[in-house]
């Protein structure tokens, strides 16, 4: 896994406590196992674009503010 891939997925982690959410909260609004997001975040299972897309709508983020946090590395 690339550091790049590695910041994105702690930035989105970030974003999610930010929201007040929980792997559960997250998992149940995707319509997947709370496990899935666990190992998301804890880097066991590689996050499709599609569930990264999915994840940006729940967090209420675009993927350019993203892309900006990520190549500032504010993680």
């Amino acid at each position: 896994m690339s550091d790049k891939y590695i910041a994105l997925i702690a930035i989105l982690k970030k974003l999610r406590l930010s929201l007040g959410l929980s792997q559960k909260d997250v998992s149940e609004l995707m319509k997947k196992p709370q496990s899935y997001i666990s190992k998301i975040e804890n880097l066991n299972q590689e996050l499709s674009v599609n569930d990264l897309f999915v994840l940006l709508l729940i967090y209420k983020q675009s993927a350019s503010q993203v892309m900006r946090i990520l190549e500032g590395d504010n993680c």
